[in-house]
C-alpha cells in the first residue's frame, strides 16, 4: 500500500519517495505523482484507464479477456445457463437408444430400439414384422414362391394376387368337358 503524507518536491521535509510504494504502473496514464520510482521526482503514471466495462455474458466455451489497467465501476462475467444454450424439442422417444443429447439444459439418453433385418417366408396365414418404434437396421425380405404362376394355380382362385388358371379335371365325369 502507498504511504499517504504531504512530500514537498522542491526540498524542505516531509515524507520522500524512498518511504513510498507506489510506482507508475498504478497511476492513470498522463497523471502526476511522486512514488517509489520517482526519485522525489514528479513522475507520469501509465495505467491505462479502460473506462466503463459493460457486464459480459458468455456461452460454453466462450472468453472475455479482462484488460489490465482501472476499470471504472465494478463488473461482472457471467455463464448463461446451459438451458438457454440447449434449447430443442428431441425426446427420448426419438434417439436411438444409448445415443446421448442436451437438450433444454438436461441431458437425455435415447430409447429407441434397433431392428436389423429379416426375410420373411410365405406362408397361409398373415405375418406382421414387429418394427413399430423400432430404428429398422436392414431390410425387410419377403421370398417369393417360384412356381406361383397362373398355370399353377386352379382356375378363378387368387393366391397372392395371381388368379388360376389351370383346368382341373380331376372332379369332372367321364365324357365331360370343362367348357
Amino acid at each position: 500500500m502507498a504511504k499517504s503524507g504531504k512530500t514537498n518536491i522542491s526540498g524542505g521535509g516531509g515524507i520522500g519517495s524512498d518511504e513510498l510504494t507506489v510506482t507508475k504502473d498504478y497511476v492513470l496514464e498522463g497523471l502526476g505523482y511522486v512514488g517509489a520510482d520517482t526519485d522525489d521526482e514528479k513522475g507520469v503514471g501509465i495505467m491505462i484507464d479502460n473506462g466503463i466495462t459493460a457486464n459480459q455474458n458468455l456461452n460454453a466455451g466462450g472468453s472475455f479477456l479482462v484488460k489490465g489497467g482501472y476499470h471504472a465501476q465494478p463488473f461482472s462475467v457471467n455463464a448463461n445457463s446451459l438451458a438457454s444454450q440447449t434449447r430443442g424439442t428431441v425426446t427420448s422417444s426419438k434417439m436411438l437408444n444409448g445415443e446421448t443429447a442436451w437438450v433444454n439444459g438436461s441431458k437425455i439418453t435415447g430409447n429407441i430400439a434397433s431392428m436389423g433385418g429379416q426375410t420373411i417366408n410365405p406362408t397361409a396365414s398373415q405375418q406382421t414384422v414387429a418394427s413399430s418404434g423400432k430404428y429398422m437396421t436392414g431390410n425387410v425380405v419377403v421370398n417369393g414362391v417360384s412356381n406361383l404362376t397362373p398355370a399353377n394355380v386352379r382356375n378363378g382362385v387368387n393366391i397372392g394376387g395371381t388368379i388360376g388358371t389351370m383346368v382341373d379335371y380331376s372332379y369332372l365325369a367321364v365324357g365331360q368337358t370343362a367348357f
